[in-house]
């Protein structure tokens, strides 16, 4: 899940993931902000499939 905070004009994504240290990244717009979020679930998501062998190669 994500958490968006405005931050003097730009906004900042903070992605936490149960386990994980939280990452986060600064962008100009929040648009910007939620694409990046949504990038790093997916990401996440993906190498938890293939850890458990889950894609066909």
């Amino acid at each position: 899940m994500a958490t968006f905070r405005n931050r003097s004009g730009k906004w900042q994504a903070r992605v936490q993931i149960q386990g994980h240290a939280a990452l986060s990244k600064t962008f100009i717009n929040k648009v910007d902000a939620e694409r990046s979020e949504k990038s790093v679930m997916l990401r996440y998501l993906t190498d938890i499939g293939n850890h458990c062998n889950m894609f066909y190669k």
